[in-house]
């Protein structure tokens, strides 16, 4: 995916999640922090603004994780939680996911080695569905299903976990 689709998709999801709408009547934002594993046992960071606009809490989630053996990897999802009791629900259908790859090295037509690339790796969108739970709004966890496309010209399901608290609510 090129840069400047990433950079659009960043600006856009920042401009939904401001407050200040003309149309934003009642408007709050809200940030959570999360230990996010992937696939359970790579460990990784969460980090996540909420903002209800119109009575619908937006989210916008920024993720990463390490794969000590091959890959790290960053994430970005935008989408709208529900929240019901003690469960919600969010729905992500904007969703990027970077692979960034470790020791790879490229080779010459006349078949020479040459030196590690940097920053190799694939991007791929990724929509996603989470089940939570939640106390008070306060401490959290959830279970996040996403697919990769294209993955070598098919779809890979990841499964990520996270367990995170917010640190910041505005009082209303």
């Amino acid at each position: 995916m090129k840069t400047s689709t990433w950079i659009a998709l960043v600006s856009i999801s920042c401009f939904l999640l401001n407050p200040d709408f003309s149309y934003a009547q009642k408007s709050n934002t809200s940030i959570n922090i999360a230990y996010f594993g992937n696939n359970f046992w790579n460990p990784g960071a969460q980090f996540q603004v909420n903002s209800t606009i119109k009575n619908n809490v937006h989210h916008l989630q920024l993720s990463f994780f390490t794969d000590p053996q091959s890959h790290s990897a960053l994430l970005i999802n935008y989408g709208i939680s529900i929240y019901k009791k003690t469960f919600y629900f969010e729905v992500s259908p904007l969703g990027l996911f970077r692979s960034i790859l470790r020791n790879t090295y490229s080779i010459s037509e006349n078949g020479s080695v040459s030196e590690p690339s940097n920053f190799s790796g694939n991007w791929y969108y990724s929509p996603g569905l989470s089940i939570g739970i939640h106390k008070r709004r306060r401490f959290h966890t959830k279970l996040q299903f996403q697919i990769l496309t294209p993955y070598n010209s098919t779809l890979m399901p990841l499964v990520n976990w996270s367990i995170g608290y917010r640190i910041y609510q505005p009082k209303i």
